[in-house]
């Protein structure tokens, strides 16, 4: 990522002592002369990239290690760049030889052909530019609104996070409380034969098959998962969604089953699933019937899948009412409740050895009593007085709906509804704004008592967002900063600013050539670009300043300094791209994490050329025009306030 920054800031060095052992000789002092030409406009470029990434360290959030990750990562190289590029470089360029080219070797003729076309057709381009400077900023302006109405087309859609295939899909799943660990083994049982099913049919369509193995966890009770690494990437007939999506729809209805979740992306997966609900109330029944209403629209609306909750199913509870006659006997609640538990969990009788270990022996009814309901008036109950009674015979038998559990958040009892979305139909936002505006206003209205809360990692991630959203404004004030210094101006730091955003352009199309979606990944590869951009534009802005110092007409400036930076410009720009250009192109599944950050940086550094050679130019003059307009305005000010004072001051005449 951080390839063309540093790449460029040797490009800068090495380019400025080239030039000038080319015009006075090979000598050291003339590397140096050179170096120290575009030392300060260059180390500060690299300066206000550090900048950019600095705040980073200070991110908070799940995700918060893979950021301070990369951006110490960053900070390092940069640092060590500079040592380098200002130091070492410099000495390396003085100990080489350097001999004049045989006039009819290919480098030579290709010089001649390069620096025709730089002060031939581009130096003439540039000058047609800064004449006509306003339209073509504006041709600029228009390019970016072009290219931003992709992304609001959906041409180029706008994801948290990019989506890669997993090698080891996996489905989880969660049975009722009132289902038993033989009804969790059976459910886990039909899902893999659904899985095996769907394996044979790929082998009768394909030749062969993508499941190399399959494991099945019984992790508790009511918890199962079902993990099937498959083969070897050239060897599956489609990705990982796909065979996904068949599992879904092949999986029967399975009775008991609270929730279904298949992971099949890298990122995915996780008991909050990627964007979830918290219904908050008071009244469990209001609130399961809230949760149950959100289940059903959210069912029903584009992009959502693998939707589940925590609602457990109505469960039964046994609730007992003392008769008259209990009391005569002296029972009590308590006392009549400990015994029925004894009866139906069980006593330890005794604990006997075997094989070495432990056993617990446990005396209870019969498996068949304890799960009638009928049978449950019939259990003995022992009277202080050493009767014994039946249980019908003492208490009213009372069968009521129960609940399992109560689950609270921040002291307040709450439903968790999550799902997961299919970017291939929906963006995560788009689905947020809708779930937002159509479906909780209706819940909301139909169970007053309940509020909501947006949870699962959309949540996470637009927290994020908003923290990143802070960085940058700091890091803008920074860069700000660290550039007035090098240029000692208020003004001019603006131009380098105002091209950061114009990279965005060539990010936005090369996503739409290579048909990738812009994700966080991506963002990084606009400030490593934008890091390249400051640096170029850092230092032809100084190159015109220094020219204007020494007597040179604005305008000439601007165009000597297009053609002084036009070499090292191109470097910087096909260096940078050649480089990535492997990442876009890789086709491990895993690279999908990278490529977007790749594709971002090439693209973008590859426009940010036609940034730095044609626009800068014109916003230099821009400037210079806005400057001249203002000060227009205040000389007619001046004038004007000359005009009334010398009226005002002006004696009256005596009649």
């Amino acid at each position: 990522m951080v390839l063309g920054i540093v790449v460029d800031d040797a490009i800068v060095i090495g380019e400025a002592a080239y030039t000038e052992i080319d015009n006075h000789g090979a000598n050291i002092n003339n590397v140096v002369i050179g170096s120290k030409r575009v030392a300060t406009p260059a180390t500060f470029g690299v300066l206000t990239t550090m900048a950019v990434f600095a705040p980073v360290l200070f991110s908070s959030g799940p995700t918060a290690d893979f950021f301070i990750n990369i951006s110490g990562v960053v900070i390092l190289c940069l640092a060590f760049s500079l040592i380098e590029s200002k130091l070492i470089l410099p000495a390396h360029i003085a100990s080489s030889t350097f001999k004049p080219l045989p006039k009819n070797s290919w480098r030579n003729k290709f010089n001649k052909k390069f620096f025709s076309f730089v002060n031939g057709p581009y130096k003439r381009f540039v000058i047609f530019c800064t004449q006509n400077r306003w339209p073509t900023l504006a041709a600029f302006i228009g390019m970016l609104v072009i290219s931003w109405s992709l992304v609001s087309a959906n041409y180029v859609r706008m994801v948290p996070e990019p989506k890669v295939p997993h090698d080891f899909p996996s489905i989880s799943i969660e049975m009722s409380e009132t289902v038993s660990d033989l009804q969790t083994i059976e459910a886990l049982q039909t899902i893999e034969r659904t899985i095996l099913q769907i394996e044979s049919e790929i082998i009768d369509e394909y030749g062969s098959g993508m499941i190399r193995d399959i494991m099945v966890f019984n992790q508790g009770r009511n918890r199962g998962r079902i993990m099937a690494p498959l083969v070897d990437e050239d060897l599956r007939h489609f990705n990982t969604f796909e065979l996904a999506r068949r599992w879904r729809e092949r999986i029967p209805e399975i009775p008991g089953m609270k929730s279904f979740t298949v992971q099949d992306d890298v990122n995915g997966g996780g008991g909050g699933g990627e964007f979830g609900y918290q219904i908050f109330g008071t009244d469990i029944p209001t609130l399961n019937a809230a949760g149950r209403m959100l289940i059903e629209r959210l069912q029903e609306t584009e992009g959502a899948f693998d939707v589940s909750s925590t609602i457990d199913p109505d469960s039964k509870e046994v609730q007992m009412e003392l008769k008259p006659v209990a009391y005569d006997l002296g029972l009590d609640l308590s006392s009549i409740a400990g015994q029925v538990g004894a009866s139906f969990y069980g006593g330890e009788a005794q604990r006997v050895l075997r094989d070495g270990e432990e056993v617990r022996v446990m005396v209870r009814y019969p498996r068949l009593t304890r799960e009638r309901f009928a049978d449950l008036k019939y259990a003995v109950i022992r009277t202080p007085s050493g009767q014994e009674v039946m249980l019908g015979d003492v208490v009213d038998l009372i069968e009521t709906p129960g609940i399992s559990y109560i689950r609270r958040e921040d002291g307040n009892r709450n439903v968790y509804v999550w799902g997961s979305i299919d970017e291939e139909q929906v963006e995560p936002n788009e689905l947020i704004k809708n779930v937002r505006e159509n479906l909780l206003p209706d819940i909301i209205k139909q169970f007053p008592g309940v509020s909501t809360e947006l949870g699962g990692k959309i949540e996470e991630q637009q927290a994020e967002q908003a923290e990143q959203i802070r960085f940058f404004v700091i890091a803008l004030i920074v860069i700000y900063i660290l550039l007035a210094i090098p240029l000692k101006s208020y003004s001019q730091p603006l131009i380098v600013m105002s091209v950061i955003p114009f990279s965005l352009t060539g990010a936005i199309w090369g996503h739409f050539f290579l048909d990738l979606d812009l994700s966080r990944f991506s963002m990084f590869g606009l400030i490593a670009a934008a890091g390249v951009v400051v640096n170029d534009s850092l230092v032809m802005i100084d190159f015109i300043n220094t020219r204007r110092k020494q007597g040179v007409a604005i305008k000439q400036a601007v165009i000597e300094a297009g053609c002084a930076r036009f070499r090292a410009i191109i470097l910087t720009s096909i260096t940078t791209f050649v480089g990535v250009l492997p990442i876009m192109f890789e086709t491990s599944l895993q690279a999908g994490f990278v490529i977007p950050m790749a594709v971002a940086l090439g693209f973008a550094v590859m426009y940010a050329t036609l940034v730095t050679l044609l626009l800068i130019p014109c916003l230099y003059l821009i400037l210079g025009d806005i400057s001249a307009f203002f000060k227009a305005i205040g000389r007619l000010f001046v004038r004007i306030s000359s005009y009334i004072g010398g009226r005002l001051s002006k004696p009256a005449k005596s009649v």
